[in-house]
């Protein structure tokens, strides 16, 4: 969806979740961040139940965190740090967003 270009993270909060934009904005949406994600699953990276980011936006990867290209920094959960903490340098951030996005 064309709305959510500029969006670089999402916050879930219950039933809610709020949209960051990088122009500054919030907007607040009354969907689950699952339901959020499925409006464009190719965009966004679920790191753990309250956040997903932006691919786009994703500046590095450190450890278990997902560093943004504004320097915010989120933890991913257990589930998805194996590959962040694998110790190979050829693992790409492309190896990491597939990683993320399996089924």
């Amino acid at each position: 969806m064309e709305e959510f270009g500029g969006v670089y993270k999402i916050i879930a909060d219950g039933p809610y979740c709020d949209l960051y934009f990088e122009d500054g904005t919030k907007k607040t949406e009354s969907k689950t961040l699952k339901k959020v994600i499925e409006l464009n699953p190719d965009l966004f990276l679920r790191l753990n139940r309250k956040v997903a980011v932006n691919i786009g936006f994703i500046k590095d990867i450190s450890e278990s965190k997902v560093i943004l290209k504004n320097n915010q920094r989120f933890e991913c959960t257990r589930r998805r740090k194996p590959i962040l903490n694998n110790n190979e340098k050829d693992i790409s951030i492309a190896d990491i967003i597939s990683f993320f996005t399996k089924p």
